[in-house]
């Protein structure tokens, strides 16, 4: 289920023309490459849980959560990180994640990250529950 989660979050990010345009490094999972340009983005499968309300196993909803973290190398103050943070947003705020195997149930936003000035780098990013239903 972890792969057919993130082939899902690339899937958003390659169909939003702006966001894709705007991180100009790419976005991985779970690791950049070393010599990645900036401004790039990594997300991370933070954890989970399952609700079963009712039915079987199978019929469980499952709660995937989702960190997205944003880098960028700008002399501008952080306003490149904030950009792309609202892009991010508007990529996956309560947007249909198509998960392989999966019905959609929700993509919500649990919050964001402040946007800080590490070892260069201004940084960024926000949270998710991404939730799933077996087919």
């Amino acid at each position: 289920m972890l792969t057919e989660v993130a082939q899902a979050i690339m899937k958003g990010y390659e169909q939003s023309i702006r966001f894709k345009s705007e991180l100009t490094g790419g976005l991985y999972f779970q690791q950049a490459p070393q010599d990645v340009l900036t401004p790039y983005g990594v997300f991370y499968i933070t954890g989970g849980s399952r609700d079963e309300i009712m039915g079987t196993a199978n019929s469980a909803v499952l709660e995937v959560s989702i960190q997205f973290n944003l880098f960028d190398d700008s002399d501008d103050g952080g306003e490149t990180i904030a950009l792309l943070t609202d892009l991010l947003c508007q990529t996956y705020d309560w947007q249909p994640m198509f998960v392989t195997g999966f019905h959609h149930v929700k993509m919500q936003p649990e919050g964001l990250l402040p946007i800080t000035f590490t070892d260069g780098f201004w940084q960024g990013g926000a949270t998710y529950s991404l939730g799933i239903q077996k087919q």
